[in-house]
C-alpha cells in the first residue's frame, strides 16, 4: 500500500505513502537518512501529517465505516484440523531486515517456533523442544515446539519474522491463503487451517563463523551436501550462529562438518562432553569455527557458542571443555538474564515470588517486556 501510484502526481497520492522511495537502491536505502511520513519525493520535508487538528475528510473527522461480516474463508477439516495464528515476537520486527542484525534482540528467540496448548500436543504426539512440520494447502514449514497454555485450545501461533534470509524452514507465509478481505485487501494471516506433525531429526549442530570467514564456511552448496532437515541464522558478535538439523546419525553429521570445515582451516580441540562433540577450528592462529553436535533434538544450545569471537581464548577452552555460558537461553534482553541463571535462583528458593526473582536475577527490571515469560516461568517452577 506504502508504494501504490508512485507515478501519480502528488495531489492524487494517497497519504499513506512511500513512494517517493520506490526507485531506491541498494545503497542508497543502507545510507537514507530519516524521511517523515509521507514521502511523496525523497529528501524533499513535507508538513507533519494531521498537526493542524483535521483529518483528511471532507468535514476534517475521523469517519467509522461500518463493514459487513464475512465468515473466514478458509475452515478446519479433518485434514487441517488447527487453525494458524501468526503475529509478532517482542524482540523482532517484520522480517528481520534490521532488527534481525542485532544480537541481542536474536538470543531471546533465536529460531522459527510453533507454540501448541498442551492437550492439543498431547493429542498429536508432540513434546516440548522438538522440531514440528507445519502444513496447510499451500505449503509447509518446520519450525521449533513450544508448549503454551496461553494458545486456546485448537488454535497453534507461529510469529511473521523469520525469511529465507534467516532460515530455510519458518517462512510462515507459505502456509497463508490467498483469500483477502475484500475492503482492505488483507490476507487471512490469523485463520489458516493446519496440521503438525513431529519432524523426524537424528542430530542438531550449533555452527560459529568468524565474520571475517563466513562466506567460505557456509555456502549454500555447502549446506545442500550435508543433509540437512532445516538451518536457521543469526548475528553474533563477531560472527554468525547456524542451527542446523540432520536426519542422519551424530557420528555422520560430525563428520560431514568436519571434513567441510577442515577443507578449509585447521582442526583443533576436538572434544566429547555429556553427548556433545565441540570442534573448534583455527585459520593462521585465529579463531575461525566451532561447532557443537548432539544427537536428537535440543540438546544443543548457542548460549555458550555464541561469545566466542567476542571473548579471548579461555572462553574456547571452556566452549571445549563444556563449561561455557552459566546463562543459558537469554530471557531478559535488558539486563542479560538467561534461562539457567533463572532456574538455578527458583531450585535454590521454591515457592519466591516474581517479586523476589527479579530482585535478585534483576530480570525484568528494565523495559518490562519479559515480564509475561517471568510469570509462566515462576508458576512453573
Amino acid at each position: 500500500m506504502t508504494a501504490l501510484t508512485p507515478n501519480a502526481p502528488s495531489s492524487k497520492k494517497p497519504l499513506l505513502t512511500l513512494s517517493g522511495l520506490a526507485g531506491l537502491s541498494p545503497e542508497a536505502y543502507r545510507d537514507l537518512s530519516p524521511q517523515q511520513w509521507p514521502v511523496l519525493d525523497k529528501n524533499v520535508p513535507v508538513e507533519r501529517l494531521y498537526s493542524n487538528g483535521r483529518f483528511s475528510t471532507p468535514d476534517g473527522k475521523a469517519n467509522i465505516v461500518p463493514t459487513p461480516y464475512l465468515p473466514p474463508a478458509s475452515k478446519t477439516c479433518e485434514d487441517f484440523p488447527l487453525l494458524l495464528n501468526t503475529g509478532r515476537l517482542r524482540d523482532q520486527w517484520h522480517t528481520m531486515t534490521r532488527s534481525g542484525l542485532s544480537p541481542r534482540l536474536s538470543e531471546h528467540s533465536p529460531e522459527p517456533t510453533v507454540a501448541v496448548n498442551p492437550s492439543d500436543a498431547s493429542t498429536f504426539n508432540l513434546k516440548e523442544g522438538q522440531l514440528a512440520k507445519v502444513a496447510s494447502v499451500q505449503g509447509s514449514v518446520v519450525a521449533r515446539l513450544q508448549l503454551n497454555n496461553n494458545v486456546q485450545s485448537g488454535t497453534v501461533f507461529m510469529p511473521i519474522h523469520w525469511s529465507e534470509t534467516f532460515s530455510s524452514m519458518g517462512k510462515t507465509c507459505k502456509l497463508i491463503a490467498p483469500a483477502i478481505d475484500p475492503i482492505s485487501g488483507q490476507p487471512e494471516f490469523k485463520i489458516t487451517p493446519v496440521n503438525i506433525h513431529p519432524m523426524n531429526v537424528a542430530s542438531e549442530a550449533m555452527l560459529a563463523v568468524n565474520t571475517a570467514y563466513e562466506d567460505s564456511a557456509i555456502r549454500s552448496d555447502i549446506l545442500a551436501r550435508l543433509l540437512l532437515c532445516g538451518w536457521t541464522k543469526r548475528h553474533i558478535e563477531g560472527g554468525k550462529l547456524f542451527h542446523l538439523q540432520s536426519p542422519v546419525p551424530k557420528a555422520d553429521f560430525v563428520s560431514a562438518l568436519t571434513t567441510s570445515l577442515s577443507a578449509k582451516y585447521q582442526q583443533s580441540l576436538q572434544s566429547s562432553i555429556n553427548g556433545c562433540t565441540r570442534v573448534v577450528f583455527f585459520s593462521q592462529g585465529e579463531l575461525a569455527a566451532a561447532i557443537a553436535v548432539s544427537e536428537g533434538v535440543g540438546q544443543v544450545e548457542g548460549a555458550d557458542i555464541s561469545s566466542l569471537f567476542s571473548k579471548d581464548d579461555l572462553d574456547v577452552a571452556a566452549f571445549s571443555s563444556g563449561n561455557g555460558s552459566e546463562a543459558g537461553r537469554i530471557v531478559c534482553a535488558c539486563k542479560q538474564v538467561g534461562v539457567r541463571t533463572l532456574t538455578k535462583f527458583m531450585e535454590k528458593n521454591p515457592g519466591a515470588t516474581l517479586s523476589a526473582m527479579s530482585s535478585e536475577t534483576q530480570a525484568g527490571t528494565g523495559c518490562g517486556s519479559c515480564l509475561p515469560e517471568l510469570r509462566m516461568l515462576n508458576a512453573n517452577a
